[in-house]
């Protein structure tokens, strides 16, 4: 049996507390008396009741408790009321520049130490540690395609392809096409196609996921301004280029007999 340290009682101690009590440290028989001792521990003087004048309209008023904590460090500046407080705000020029230098500074902090950290980062140190990490994670870049970052592996599988076939034309991945637009019309100056025939003003898209959401907007409009200019635009989703890349080929195949026959007779637009 062991004697409580709160209320004095005796009770069976458990193995944790026989083996606190034999280090000399006070044990409870209850959760009762661990809050009492707690509690007993955390009482404060209370704090004597200051009476201040609002900074904004001059009434006396008791402040709060943290206004007094507040009052004890040193701060002067307290109100009656939030309206008192937000209108000293607004009608306090000298406030608000207070305010803006404040914030300033603590920007200028904050960029100095981005400064400095885009500095350490830079070194090679840093950089063959951080090298060193991602391996260790087994961390692998995600390689993406689309404009302007090079051919994706459905483009690449469709434009081998068409060189395989060997159709008598001339398939160039990435063809910028000019469309002598003005500025604010609404169009690009330039479209670049993923693959295209200058030959047969053929163009050639392949259309990933994105496509398939708010960009079909983008390309029937593109679409419509290649169309403008005498081109013909086929459109093919990446998932039936990798599926059956042969019935691509085969579809692009009569599409350019027509345009190469519409070209000889001078019957194209």
């Amino acid at each position: 049996m062991t004697t409580c340290s709160w209320c004095h009682q005796e009770f069976a101690p458990s193995r944790a507390q026989l083996q606190s009590a034999a280090r000399g440290e006070a044990v409870y028989c209850s959760a009762a008396c661990v809050t009492a001792n707690m509690r007993s521990r955390s009482k404060q003087v209370p704090l004597a009741e200051v009476r201040w004048h609002c900074e904004n309209c001059g009434c006396e008023f008791t402040l709060g408790k943290v206004q007094n904590w507040k009052q004890r460090k040193g701060e002067t500046k307290f109100f009656c009321s939030k309206s008192c407080s937000m209108s000293y705000r607004v009608n306090k020029p000298e406030f608000l520049a207070a305010i803006r230098k404040k914030r300033a500074e603590e920007t200028d902090r904050l960029r100095e130490h981005m400064a400095g950290m885009r500095v350490k980062a830079a070194t090679p140190e840093a950089r063959a540690k951080m090298a060193q990490t991602l391996r260790e994670r087994g961390h692998q870049p995600r390689v993406q395609g689309g404009n302007g970052r090079g051919m994706t592996r459905p483009q690449a599988m469709l434009l081998d392809a068409l060189q395989q076939a060997q159709l008598a034309h001339v398939w160039e991945p990435e063809l910028s096409i000019k469309t002598g637009a003005q500025k604010g019309s609404g169009y690009a100056r330039s479209y670049k196609a993923d693959i295209g025939c200058l030959e047969l003003k053929l163009v050639i898209e392949c259309d990933g996921a994105s496509h398939a959401g708010k960009r079909r907007l983008i390309d029937a409009k593109k679409d419509a301004c290649l169309s403008g200019l005498g081109w013909h635009v086929l459109r093919f989703s990446n998932q039936r280029i990798l599926e059956d890349v042969d019935a691509c080929v085969s579809e692009i195949a009569e599409v350019a007999a027509r345009r190469a026959v519409l070209s000889v007779s001078g019957q194209e637009r």
